[in-house]
């Protein structure tokens, strides 16, 4: 028997040797009817098998004696009956969703970075995948913070023209649509939100006149989706005030993008940014295959370089682009990850162990007429490795 309140769902399981009806259920679990209805009654049979035995048997001078007899089985049929509940006049849930006021973390400007690298210079950063979920009542963190503290100790440490994020920087798992959402993800946005907004903020203070750009992926999109299909008339809504601003209720609304100029690049899965003309692509990615296969793919059906995010693996694969009489190198790459690695589960997953590794990746270019060269960041261990330096997270 079990019970399972929220504040507008409860959920109830009995078994018993027969069916129950929700009247009964209701009895039972003491449900005021005034007060919740049904959503959904599901009821399952199976049958418990046991051995058919009549025992003759006495206890004399301490010794057992008599007869057991055997024969045949006996079918005893068994029931589930859950039955989910919905509050019929739902109350407001809290905490609720507000925007970031990222003039609140007061980073100060990096007017010299401690090293100057060449220029251009492209700081990629991939999934990060934000989020907490409660574990034993404690809030576990979905993204890795050694992993990402080493990326703010790289922003310091270098300047960068651009800083590109390849998406999913929110994991959004308690927006899902894919599953109920269970009860150790029931207000974590916020903190997520917050958690966001304080990386991007201190990569724009330690690079005040970088170009910074953010991709749409496929978990941001959770939001977006979720309103569309459950709550149409919330979908779009502005402030007043900002009418020509980002809706309300969306990603670059509740981080306060634009007063951190951060470009927002959205439509996933088509949505991309170029730099050079049609010599580099920054996409999130909508494909993800066996390990190396996926830059693979894009090699073999592009002509120009492309760096994707999505797949939680370091990978790259080059071609070679013939013109003519003339020949161009390409090549496609993943950064890695910035979430969670190991087996934990925290992070949702196909498996408990799977082939992700960490990482982020710079590019630089020499000259106008020189090629993009991708440098990896790896992190392993909560241990960063880049140019020759060991940075610890």
């Amino acid at each position: 028997m079990a019970s399972k309140p929220k504040e507008n769902l409860k959920e109830t399981s009995l078994v018993h040797n027969r069916p129950m009806t929700m009247e009964q259920m209701a009895k039972r679990f003491k449900i005021d009817l005034s007060v919740w209805e049904v959503e959904r009654l599901i009821t399952n049979m199976w049958e418990n098998v046991s051995k058919d035995e009549q025992r003759d048997l006495i206890f004399e001078a301490g010794r057992i004696d008599g007869k057991v007899k055997t024969g045949g089985v006996i079918v005893t049929p068994m029931w589930q009956t859950k039955v989910w509940w919905v509050r019929i006049k739902p109350v407001a849930l809290s905490p609720m969703l507000y925007p970031v006021d990222v003039s609140l973390f007061n980073y100060p400007i990096s007017k010299s970075p401690i090293r100057q690298g060449e220029s251009p210079q492209i700081l990629v950063i991939p999934d990060l995948h934000a989020g907490y979920v409660r574990v034993n009542g404690k809030l576990v963190s979905m993204h890795d913070k050694k992993a990402v503290n080493i990326i703010r100790k790289i922003s310091k440490m270098w300047s960068f023209t651009h800083i590109i994020f390849l998406g999913d920087l929110l994991d959004f798992a308690e927006w899902s649509t894919h599953f109920p959402t269970p009860n150790g993800l029931v207000d974590t946005t916020q903190k997520s939100l917050v958690e966001v907004a304080a990386f991007i903020a201190e990569l724009r203070a330690n690079h005040p006149n970088a170009e910074m750009v953010y991709l749409q992926g496929n978990h941001e999109i959770r939001m977006e989706s979720i309103l569309i299909k459950q709550v149409p008339a919330a979908y779009g809504l502005k402030r007043i005030g900002e009418l020509e601003g980002f809706p309300a209720l969306s990603i670059p609304g509740l981080l306060q993008l634009s007063d951190l100029d951060v470009q927002w690049i959205g439509d996933y899965p088509s949505g991309e940014y170029w730099i050079g003309g049609d010599e580099l692509r920054f996409i999130h990615g909508s494909i993800a295959r066996k390990a190396g296969l996926t830059s693979a793919h894009y090699v073999n059906t592009q002509d120009y370089s492309t760096i994707f995010g999505h797949i939680h693996r370091i990978e790259k694969a080059t071609g070679t682009v013939w013109a003519g009489t003339g020949r161009r190198e390409i090549f496609a790459a993943s950064p890695g990850c910035l979430c969670k690695v190991d087996d934990s589960g925290v992070v949702p997953g196909r498996n408990l162990r799977n082939n992700w590794q960490q990482g982020a990746m710079v590019l630089s270019k020499q000259s106008s007429k020189s090629p993009w060269i991708p440098e990896q960041i790896n992190i392993i261990n909560g241990v960063g490795y880049f140019r020759g330096d060991i940075i610890p997270g």
